[in-house]
Formats: C-alpha cells, sequence, structure tokens
C-alpha cells in the first residue's frame, strides 16, 4: 500500500477508538492507511474497510483531486463508525 508514504492531510481529523479504550487521531493519508493495516485480519477484510483503503489508495494517485481526499475522509469515519471505533 503506497498510502503508507503519503503524509498529505485528510480533510478533517478523525478520533479512533480501539478495544481498551486507547485513543488515536487520524490525521493523514499515511495514518489511515497504517491505522487500517494493523486491523485484526477478520475486521479488515470486511468490505467498509476495504472500500476505505481503496479510498486511500485513489487518493495517493491522484494527490491534487480534493475529492479523493475527502472521499477518503468520508470512508475512514464510515469504517469506523460501523465498527463502533468512531471517536468523539
Amino acid at each position: 500500500m503506497t498510502a503508507l508514504f503519503n503524509h498529505r492531510s485528510l480533510t478533517h481529523p478523525v478520533a479512533a477508538v480501539r478495544s481498551g479504550g486507547l485513543a488515536t487521531d487520524i490525521r493523514t493519508v499515511s495514518d489511515a492507511a497504517l491505522f487500517i493495516m494493523r486491523l485484526p485480519k477478520e475486521l479488515g477484510s470486511r468490505l467498509h474497510w476495504e472500500l476505505a483503503g481503496a479510498a486511500l489508495e485513489a487518493a495517493d494517485r491522484h494527490p491534487y483531486d480534493e475529492d479523493l481526499v475527502r472521499m477518503s475522509t468520508l470512508a475512514i469515519e464510515n469504517a469506523l463508525a460501523r465498527e463502533n471505533m468512531l471517536g468523539a
């Protein structure tokens, strides 16, 4: 995943809460890609995570496309919400 090396900011920071209450802020394309890569395999293979990863890859391939960055941010938020991992 080449998005792991893309330090472009997402549209806005996204707060994520992992099991055990550990919170983290996802601020960049690379933060989001790394978050997805670190998910347990049974979570990472779910469609919403795959869609978020695909959106991040598209944003990485087209670095000047603001719509793709916005879509990536929304995809990460959606995936986190689906897993009850979206922070405040």
